[in-house]
């Protein structure tokens, strides 16, 4: 019955006690709040909104993505980190993501969502994103930080492709 009282808790205006309730529900795994979260998260701000970002990450379902999508473009720069960090924790899981979607974000102009484009790459299993990790790992554009990680990630391809760029790297 305690988690019942709880979710009822999301609706509330009180900031501090909808965190409270979304981030306990949450983490034990509740999935009734799923569509309570789905619902008030593009309505909230501030502290609520990013705990709500965060709690999909325990509550993983495919729901998430369509809700997700828009805040991983959002002119706020910590939303858009949180929403991508979760879509990259969950497309292990629900593969809803084309390669394409993390390679866009490579290119962001937020250092951290770069980061975690890249590291969300290394998880595909395909090796058609290898020679772009490299284009990006050669691209005296990109900060030293992204360029560095490009190279680390390229450790989840092994091939003697990439031997000669990185040398003369």
């Amino acid at each position: 019955g305690k988690p019942r009282l709880l979710k009822q808790l999301i609706l509330s205006k009180d900031a501090r006690a909808c965190r409270f309730a979304v981030r306990v529900l949450s983490r034990a795994g509740f999935m009734e709040i799923l569509p309570l979260v789905l619902r008030e998260l593009p309505d909230r701000e501030g502290a609520v909104r990013a705990e709500m970002i965060e709690a999909l990450r325990y509550i993983p379902d495919r729901r998430t993505i369509p809700v997700l999508l828009p805040l991983a473009k959002s002119a706020d720069e910590a939303t858009r980190f949180r929403a991508l960090q979760v879509l990259a924790d969950l497309q292990p899981r629900l593969k809803a993501l084309p390669v394409s979607f993390f390679l866009r974000l490579v290119q962001d102009s937020s250092a951290r969502v770069r980061r975690v484009s890249l590291e969300a790459l290394q998880l595909y299993p395909t090796r058609r994103v290898a020679p772009l990790i490299l284009e990006s790992a050669l691209d005296r554009e990109q900060p030293e930080e992204t360029r560095i990680r490009s190279i680390r990630a390229l450790a989840a391809f092994p091939s003697a492709r990439w031997v000669r760029p990185l040398t003369e790297l």
